[in-house]
């Protein structure tokens, strides 16, 4: 039973079955996904190496808030505990993908951030349904469907919970007077999650089990008989790992300040990385199960006191190995990996200070390390193997020794570094051209699928009727789903100082603009000391081809710009999220309220600022949003709307423009262009005052992009 405080004694039962029947085993027998890193646990491409697939997971999350039947209580935060739990599956921890998901709710949440994150899954691609009772029956049997041997199986019901001949549960449509006939049999709804093929079965159960008509109390004690029959429905179900927020008689309670139940905020705060962790650093089902029964004990402790005798923690069932099932990654480890991250900044610069083309460290070998300590950034496991490698990375002192014995060692262990990366794929081929020749940090973007350009709501909210750039917006239509192979982007756009070395070195023209009334940075071949860190503009597509081929790397796809721009909430509209570019503060008083170079002087800046003057955001990006536009490879068409994998964008233009698309807002630009989803064009001879670029690369090709010769002459033709 649930106490909610604030609305009477409403009495819910609280429970958390995790149905996990079997865990994929790996050829020798042994459970694959244990102890594994964060990353490997929960990115979909990683994870099918381990026997889970994304694409074959499905979630139904139910929350029954409001009732046609007048005689029903609220109850209050059943929708928040479905969307907060399914938000936190989909984009958290990211175990189903959002368009395989279904929430069948009954009433709104009472908490704007549950609002928002509901905004999220729908544009991700999740669905609502109602929650009847032959809805639920029909949904679940469809979840149910989807969900295949090599996936997960996510159920979660929050509602009113009731006895009567039986266990059952309230949809929307229940009758008080009719509760058998018109319930949700809770035996058969196990019935149908088990018939799902899927190993591993979540089911979270939140239902009240008194006060559910109007004007009636709540027995101290509960009924107990209601508990007990749930219990033996629980018990007849094989194969589970059954977590219940009550023990039999006992209580569980609503929390009024975080409007979730305290049961659920405990699930949500420790697979968000507050529970303990292994000694791989993540939270497994056992460990949740722990930490749920302490926090619960703790607020019944300090809350209801005089409930502690009854309320004696959460019932639990944990069966097999399915107890060392990992889930989530720890704060504590969180705060190891952020440590880390703070290293191999230093030790990445340490190795551009030792770079020579001459000397043991060369610019491949700087390249590869940084892949390797980036990507470890993420993996416990892998920062272990490292030690070796970072141990001589510390040592490195400006002595030929040190750096002998630093490429000796990683030249004896490069192979196996890269094995722990990716368990099927090969190191990438040295190639004689260094891959970060021009000191560029290169960043790893990790491969994934995401939904580009504005869905029809977000164009609503962005260019709504009146607006001057509404017709501009609409080539951002259709949204449409791509998948993309893991790359690497440059951390800020190209340099001036950066591109000097390549014009010295190549006797390549200087930048200079073609543009009416335009402005020249550059003196001849000369930068002035005040712009070096400024990124370089009034360079042709052309001329941004060749500097990245000099340095080993190529422009990034259309595609590629806008995933690596979004960062890890694929969702979003800026790259730091979804507020606005300058808070309005920051207008009037202060420009380090601003967070990207766009058009005025509010930002501190009125024209080009020095790379990554705004901080880094999403993967660890600057000046996505602004500062300078930037050329990508693609030839600017309108979005067919179709699903791609790895797309290249069309191979001619639409309407007859042969142009290539610009990505990102700049100094000139207004606010609404610094949106992750902005696209505008240019003829491939543009040289512009506001036109820079910034490359990519990945260890096979992703993009399969052609040279630069092959892609003028599809211009050209």
């Amino acid at each position: 039973m649930r106490l909610s405080e604030g609305h009477g004694p409403v009495l819910r039962m609280a429970v958390l079955a995790v149905c996990l029947a079997t865990l994929a085993q790996g050829d020798d027998g042994t459970t694959g996904n244990r102890g594994l890193s964060i990353r490997k646990v929960l990115k979909s491409a990683e994870l099918e190496q381990y026997g889970f697939n994304l694409a074959s997971s499905s979630g139904l999350f139910v929350g029954v808030s409001q009732f046609d039947d007048e005689n029903f209580t609220e109850v209050p935060y059943a929708v928040d505990d479905a969307i907060d739990l399914a938000y936190l599956f989909v984009v958290e921890l990211e175990l189903v993908t959002a368009k395989n998901v279904v929430l069948a709710l009954s009433g709104i949440p009472k908490k704007p951030g549950s609002a928002q994150r509901l905004k999220q899954l729908l544009a991700l691609g999740a669905e609502t349904k109602q929650p009847t009772k032959s809805g639920i029956i029909k949904l679940v049997m469809d979840q149910a469907r989807k969900a295949k041997k090599d996936g997960m199986f996510l159920v979660s019901v929050a509602t009113h919970g009731f006895s009567d001949d039986g266990s059952y549960l309230a949809a929307s449509d229940t009758l008080r007077v009719a509760l058998k006939d018109t319930g949700v049999d809770s035996s058969a709804l196990f019935s149908y999650i088990s018939r799902s093929e899927a190993p591993r079965q979540i089911v979270l159960l939140d239902a009240c089990r008194e006060r559910i008509e109007v004007g009636a109390r709540a027995t101290q004690g509960g009924d107990s008989a209601a508990s007990r029959i749930l219990y033996d429905a629980l018990k007849k179900t094989s194969g589970q790992v059954v977590l219940m927020g009550a023990t039999v008689g006992g209580f569980a309670y609503d929390d009024d300040e975080r409007k979730n139940g305290v049961f659920t905020a405990a699930v949500l705060d420790g697979l968000r990385g507050w529970a303990p962790h292994d000694e791989h650093g993540l939270i497994t089902v056992g460990i949740l199960a722990d930490y749920v029964d302490e926090r619960v004990r703790l607020w019944v402790e300090a809350n209801k006191p005089q409930h502690a005798g009854l309320s004696k923690g959460i019932g639990r069932r944990l069966e097999g190995q399915v107890a060392e099932l990992p889930l989530a990654v720890s704060i504590e480890y969180q705060e190891q990996i952020k440590s880390f991250r703070n290293t191999v900044s230093s030790n990445v610069e340490k190795l551009k200070e030792c770079q020579s083309p001459d000397g043991p460290i060369t610019g491949a070998i700087v390249d590869d390390i940084t892949r390797l300590l980036r990507f470890a950034e993420g993996s416990p496991q892998v920062i272990d193997e490292l030690a070796g490698l970072c141990e001589r990375i510390d040592g490195l002192n400006q002595e030929k020794a040190t750096e002998e014995s630093l490429a000796f060692y990683f030249g004896q262990n490069r192979e196996r570094l890269f094995r722990l990366m990716a368990k099927d794929e090969p190191a990438p081929e040295i190639v004689a051209t260094p891959g970060v020749r021009d000191g560029m940090e290169v960043v790893p973007i990790p491969a994934g699928t995401f939904l580009m350009g504005l869905t029809d709501e977000q164009f609503g909210e962005v260019a709504p009727e009146g607006k001057d750039w509404r017709e501009d917006a609409m080539v951002e239509l259709p949204a449409h789903r791509v998948t993309l192979r893991a790359f690497r982007m440059d951390k800020h756009e190209v340099t001036n100082e950066q591109y000097l070395a390549f014009v010295k070195a190549t006797n390549h023209r200087p930048p200079k603009s073609n543009g009416e009334n335009d402005r020249d940075v550059w003196d001849g071949m000369t930068v002035p000391e005040s712009v070096a860190r400024y990124p370089v503009v009034n360079v042709s597509w052309g001329d941004a081809m060749d500097y990245c081929e000099w340095v080993g790397r190529r422009l990034p796809t259309e595609a590629e710009w806008e995933y690596a721009a979004r960062g890890a909430d694929a969702s979003t509209l800026y790259p730091w999220g979804g507020d606005p570019v300058c808070d309005q503060r920051g207008r009037s008083a202060s420009y380090s309220k601003c967070r990207a170079n766009i058009t005025g002087t509010v930002d501190g800046y009125g024209v080009e600022s020095p790379a990554c003057s705004f901080g880094e955001f999403g993967y660890g990006l600057c000046d996505m949003a602004g500062n300078a536009r930037e050329w990508v490879y693609d030839v600017f068409g309108e979005y067919s709307g179709k699903d791609a994998t790895n797309p290249n964008g069309p191979k001619y233009g639409s309407g007859g423009r042969q142009e290539i698309v610009l990505r990102g807002g700049s100094y000139g630009h207004f606010d609404h262009k610094a949106r992750v989803t902005a696209r505008d064009s240019a003829g491939p001879e543009g040289r512009r005052s506001w036109i820079g670029f910034r490359c990519a690369d990945s260890a096979v090709n992703a993009s399969g992009s052609p040279s630069k010769g092959e892609a003028l002459a599809e211009i050209e033709n």
